[in-house]
């Protein structure tokens, strides 16, 4: 849709480009009673739990690899996690992950003014929710060092 963001200006992509995000989520409102089904039906102690958890583990876990810069530590953490490894594309990691069974974002994530305010092109970001375990965190941890010891 776009093309390039900062905080002066917005300038959008050619077209058809810059009307492909325009379509409806037909699939999520058809879905929608079954969410809230889902949600009510989960114990909200474990899962908050389960969250901490998963933010306390990763934290330290990936403060702990060399060469991997953490973005977003403020007081109140969520279970996202943006980072960047010193030497290691994040796209170039972003695939490597993907072959090992690892879903992962990466790339400038619509937020340019945040990338130019860190001083970095593109970032990676992990996402864990209420679906997610503790062991699936371990293996996110284990196989993050693998893919950073393939590219160096």
């Amino acid at each position: 849709m776009v093309e390039t963001v900062t905080f002066e200006k917005t300038t959008y992509a050619p077209l058809p480009l810059k009307f492909e995000a325009g379509t409806p989520n037909f699939i999520g409102a058809a879905a929608m009673l079954e969410a809230i089904r889902f949600v009510e039906s989960i114990d909200k102690k474990f899962l908050e739990n389960t969250e901490r958890s998963i933010v306390e583990y990763m934290t330290e876990e990936l403060l702990k690899i060399e060469g991997l810069r953490l973005y977003g530590m403020g007081e109140s953490r969520i279970s996202l996690f943006s980072f960047t490894v010193s030497g290691a594309h994040p796209s170039d990691l972003a695939m490597i992950m993907d072959k090992m069974g690892v879903a992962l974002r990466s790339g400038q994530m619509c937020a340019e003014p945040l990338m130019k305010r860190y001083g970095v092109e593109s970032m990676l970001r992990a996402s864990f929710a209420a679906y997610n375990t503790i062991e699936e965190a371990k293996y996110f941890i284990t196989s993050l060092k693998r893919a950073i010891k393939m590219l160096s």
